[in-house]
């Protein structure tokens, strides 16, 4: 969600009854200042919007809007501002959806450390101060994601190719100690290459 600046109009409902004034009618009037669309206007195939809007004097700013002024039940017309609260906020500009659901995405880039340390802490931290309201879901995506996927694939790839080189060992030797003993230079084989990340600083990981 990313903000524009936006026109905030709250009825108050004390002061809607006190004029004999149905919230909805001032809605209705809120409504007016940017346009209602009240039909369709036919130019042979083309078809164009039929919108009633309020003069453009009433829309320069907010002193302009809380002066529109709206009829009561007693035929006196007070302005916007004695039935509502008129203010200029950050609004919304444009929404992120994704499967029908509003996104917001928080970037951030990493560096000098793999991405799954950096992420597990951001995470512990903000589980640990921030209460997310009911509804909100928080994903974890990016360069995290694409690792967390390549894990997943080789949690099962790994152990299969190392079964499959084992049998192709024993198929080719056909003597079970000499393919144990190979299997065990395996560990050795990785300890050279996690010195040399650590040497070169190097984070450990998968991406």
């Amino acid at each position: 969600i990313t903000g524009q600046p936006s026109l905030s109009v709250s009825v108050d409902q004390s002061r809607v009854a006190r004029y004999g004034v149905a919230a909805s009618e001032v809605l209705d009037f809120v409504e007016a200042i940017g346009g209602i669309r009240v039909g369709e206007v036919f130019e042979g195939q083309r078809v164009f919007p039929l919108v009633v809007r309020l003069p453009s004097t009433f829309r320069e700013d907010v002193a302009a809007v809380s002066s529109v002024r709206i009829p009561t039940e007693g035929g006196v017309a007070v302005p916007l501002a004695s039935l509502a609260s008129v203010d200029l906020s950050e609004g919304s500009a444009t929404i992120n959806r994704e499967w029908s659901r509003r996104l917001i995405r928080v970037q951030s880039n990493v560096s000098g450390r793999d991405p799954a340390s950096f992420v597990n802490e951001a995470r512990a931290a903000i589980d640990a101060r921030v209460a997310l309201p009911e509804g909100y879901v928080l994903e974890w995506g990016g360069q995290f994601e694409n690792l967390e996927r390549a894990r997943t694939r080789l949690i099962i790839v790994v152990p299969a190719v190392l079964l499959m080189v084992f049998f192709l060992l024993y198929f080719s030797l056909k003597n079970l100690r000499d393919v144990v003993i190979i299997y065990t230079c395996i560990p050795f084989a990785a300890v050279g290459a996690i010195f040399a990340l650590w040497w070169r600083d190097i984070p450990f990981s998968v991406s």
